[in-house]
C-alpha cells in the first residue's frame, strides 16, 4: 500500500465533488427556466381544454351531483402517489371549476324533477264558465269577470283621470269615439291585459294561503293592463308561444317570446278591413309591418309585468315548502355525493397501487397475494386518514346542492328581469359559500386566501355575464338549439379562462409572485439537500477507503518498525525494510546503488 494512492483517491473525490456540483447547478438552471419562463399563452389552451372535456361529460351524462369533474378525476388517478398528489379539492388553484357547477345543463336530474313538481302543481288562475245572454243564447266567460271589468274600469278612469285626454300607449295616437247602433259611445281604444288572463297560471304548491287570490288581483291591476287599439287588440286574442317541440310554454315565456308571437298575429292578420285598421292606429307601417317603436313598447309593457307579477309571487312564496321541497332534492342527490367523495379517495390509491404491482417483472401467485394485503393495507390507510375530508365534502356538498335547489324552485317560478336577478343571488350565495370554505383554509396565507376569494367572485360575474349575453344571442339569432349550449359552453370556458388568465398576470395580492419566490427557493432547498446528500456519501466512501489503506499503511510500518528493532546490524540486512518505507512514502530511493555509490566513495 503506497501513500500516493491515499493522494489519488482524494485527486479522484475531489473530480467526482466537481461533477456532483456542476450537474447541481445545470439541474436549478433548467427547474429556474421552467418557473421564469411560464408559457401563458400554453397554459390557457390547456386549461381551456380540460374544461371543455370536463363540462362537456357534466352537462350531457348528469355528473354535475358527484361534484368533481371527469377531467379532474382522470388527471388524479394518473398523477395521484401517496408523496405527492394532485388534489383539486384541496386547493383553491381551479375554483373556476366550481363555479361552473353552479347551474344545471338541461339533463340534470334533480333540475327536471324540480321542473316536474312545478308542472305538477300548476293550476290555471281563471276559468271559464257558459253564461246565458238575455236572447237565450251563451258565450263562455271568465268566473272572474266582476273583478276584471272592475279592474278595467279603475284603469281607465285613472288615466282619464291622470291627462288630458285618453291615448293609445303603443302608439301615442288620441282615443276616437263613434256611436253604436244602440246610441252609445264607443271607444277605438281597449284596456288591454298585458298578460293574458287565459295563459295565467299559479304553482299552488309553494304558495302561502291566500297567495293565489293577490296574483289574481295582481293580473286586473294597472301593472298588467294597457290602453291599446281595439283592432289590435281583438286580432291578437290570447296569443300561444310553443317549444321546437310543440309544446305549449306560454305561462314561462319571455317577452321577447311573447312580442314576437303578438307581432306574427298582426302582421298576418286577415282581412283587408281589418288590416287597414291596423294601419290606420299605427300598429302596420305601409309594408304591413309592425314598427319597431311598437314592437319594443309591446316587449317593454310584457317585461313591466312580468316582473310585478314576480314581486307578488316572491311576496306570496310559502318559503318552508320551498325549503321542504329543496332538501327532499339534495337527499336524493346524496347518494351521487356520496359516491363521488368515495371515488375522489379511493380509487388513485387502487391504481397507483395496481400499477406497482403490475411493474413487478418477478411476481408470483404467492407474492402477488401478499402485496396486494400489503396494498390494501396502504389504501385503507389513505382513506381513514382523509375520512374528515370526506365528510366535509358530503356536507359542504350537500349543503351547496340544496341551496342550488332552493334557488331553481325560485327562478322557474318567475319571470322576467326577475329571474335574473334570483340567478344572480344564487351564484352570489354559492361563491360565498365557496368563499367561507377558502378563508377557513389553515394552509394558505391571508394573501393566498384573498387572491382565491376575488378570484372566485370575478369568475362568478364572468360567468354569469356570459349567460345573460347568450339570452340575447338566442334572441337575435337563429342557432339551432343543438349549437346553442355547446356554443355557451365554450364561450364560457374561454371567457372564464382569459378572466383568469388576466388575473393571475395583474397579480392583485402579489400572490403569483410570492408563489414564484418560495417555488425558487425550494428548487435551491431541494438541490442543495440532493447536493450535500451525495457529497456526504461521496466522502463516507472516500473516509473508508482511506481509513482502509491508512491502517493497511500502518500495519505494514509497524512490521517494519519491529523488523528493523529485531535486526542484528552484524548479520542480517535492512535494505528490504528500507526499500518498503521508500515505496509507502513515494520516497524514490534506490538502495542498491545508493550502496554501491558509498562504497565508491569509500574505496
Amino acid at each position: 500500500m503506497k501513500m500516493s494512492e491515499v493522494m489519488e483517491a482524494r485527486t479522484a473525490l475531489l473530480e467526482k465533488e466537481k461533477k456532483v456540483y456542476l450537474t447541481t447547478v445545470n439541474q436549478i438552471n433548467s427547474q429556474m427556466g421552467g418557473l421564469l419562463q411560464k408559457d401563458l399563452g400554453s397554459q390557457f389552451v390547456s386549461n381551456c381544454g380540460r374544461d371543455l372535456a370536463g363540462e362537456l361529460v357534466r352537462t350531457f351524462f348528469d355528473t354535475t351531483d358527484y361534484h368533481i369533474t371527469a377531467d379532474q378525476l382522470m388527471r388524479r388517478m394518473l398523477e395521484f402517489s401517496y408523496q405527492n398528489e394532485y388534489d383539486p379539492l384541496g386547493n383553491n388553484e381551479e375554483i373556476h371549476k366550481l363555479i361552473y357547477n353552479y347551474n344545471d345543463g338541461p339533463t340534470s336530474s334533480t333540475l327536471n324533477n324540480i321542473m316536474t313538481d312545478l308542472e305538477q302543481s300548476k293550476t290555471k288562475l281563471f276559468e271559464k264558465e257558459k253564461v246565458v245572454l238575455d236572447n237565450g243564447k251563451t258565450k263562455s266567460s271568465y268566473k272572474d269577470r266582476g273583478i276584471i271589468q272592475k279592474g278595467k274600469k279603475a284603469y281607465r278612469d285613472q288615466k282619464t283621470a291622470d291627462q288630458s285626454g285618453v291615448e293609445d300607449e303603443f302608439t301615442g295616437k288620441a282615443e276616437s269615439k263613434s256611436q253604436n247602433s244602440l246610441g252609445f259611445d264607443v271607444s277605438n281604444l281597449d284596456v288591454d291585459h298585458t298578460q293574458a288572463l287565459s295563459t295565467a297560471y299559479v304553482y299552488n304548491r309553494y304558495l302561502k294561503e291566500g297567495g293565489e287570490e293577490r296574483i289574481r288581483e295582481f293580473y286586473n291591476s294597472s301593472e298588467n293592463f294597457t290602453m291599446m287599439n281595439k283592432t289590435a287588440n281583438q286580432s291578437k286574442g290570447d296569443v300561444k308561444v310553443f317549444d321546437k317541440t310543440g309544446n305549449d310554454i306560454t305561462h314561462r315565456a319571455t317577452p321577447d317570446q311573447l312580442a314576437d308571437a303578438v307581432v306574427q298575429r298582426w302582421e298576418n292578420i286577415k282581412g283587408e278591413e281589418a288590416r287597414g285598421k291596423l294601419v290606420e292606429g299605427g300598429y302596420l307601417n305601409e309594408d304591413g309591418k309592425v314598427p319597431k317603436s311598437v314592437k319594443a313598447k309591446l316587449t317593454s309593457e310584457l317585461k313591466k309585468s312580468q316582473n310585478g307579477e314576480s314581486r307578488t309571487i316572491l311576496k306570496e312564496t310559502d318559503y318552508k315548502a320551498v325549503s321542504k321541497d329543496a332538501g327532499k332534492h339534495a337527499a336524493k342527490s346524496l347518494g351521487k355525493i356520496v359516491g363521488g367523495q368515495v371515488i375522489y379517495y379511493t380509487m388513485p390509491p387502487l391504481l397507483y397501487e395496481m400499477k406497482g404491482i403490475m411493474k413487478d417483472k418477478h411476481i408470483t401467485l404467492d407474492n402477488a397475494l401478499t402485496k396486494l394485503e400489503q396494498a390494501g393495507k396502504r389504501i385503507c390507510k389513505y382513506v381513514v386518514s382523509k375520512l374528515k375530508n370526506i365528510f366535509q365534502g358530503i356536507a359542504q356538498n350537500g349543503l351547496k346542492t340544496f341551496i342550488k335547489s332552493f334557488f331553481d324552485i325560485l327562478i322557474n317560478m318567475v319571470k322576467a328581469t326577475v329571474k335574473k336577478m334570483i340567478r344572480l343571488a344564487k351564484n352570489l350565495v354559492l361563491a360565498v359559500v365557496d368563499a367561507v370554505k377558502i378563508i377557513g383554509d389553515k394552509s394558505a396565507s391571508a394573501a393566498q386566501k384573498a387572491d382565491s376569494v376575488f378570484t372566485l367572485f370575478s369568475v362568478t360575474l364572468t360567468t354569469f355575464t356570459v349567460e345573460i349575453l347568450f339570452e340575447y344571442i338566442e334572441k337575435q339569432f337563429a342557432i339551432p338549439e343543438p349549437l346553442l349550449l355547446p356554443l355557451q359552453i365554450i364561450s364560457t370556458i374561454i371567457c372564464t379562462n382569459f378572466s383568469l388568465l388576466i388575473l393571475q398576470k395583474a397579480d392583485l395580492f402579489n400572490v403569483k409572485h410570492g408563489l414564484l419566490i418560495a417555488n425558487i427557493e425550494e428548487v435551491f432547498a431541494k438541490e442543495n439537500q440532493r447536493y450535500m446528500d451525495e457529497v456526504r456519501s461521496l466522502s463516507d466512501s472516500y473516509s473508508h477507503d482511506v481509513e482502509r489503506k491508512l491502517l493497511e499503511i500502518q500495519e505494514e510500518t509497524t512490521e517494519i518498525a519491529r523488523n528493523l528493532m529485531d535486526i542484528n546490524l552484524y548479520q542480517d540486512s535492512v535494505q528490504s525494510d528500507l526499500e518498503s518505507i521508500s515505496e509507502i512514502f513515494s520516497m524514490g530511493i534506490d538502495f542498491e546503488k545508493e550502496w554501491l555509490d558509498f562504497l565508491e566513495v569509500a574505496n
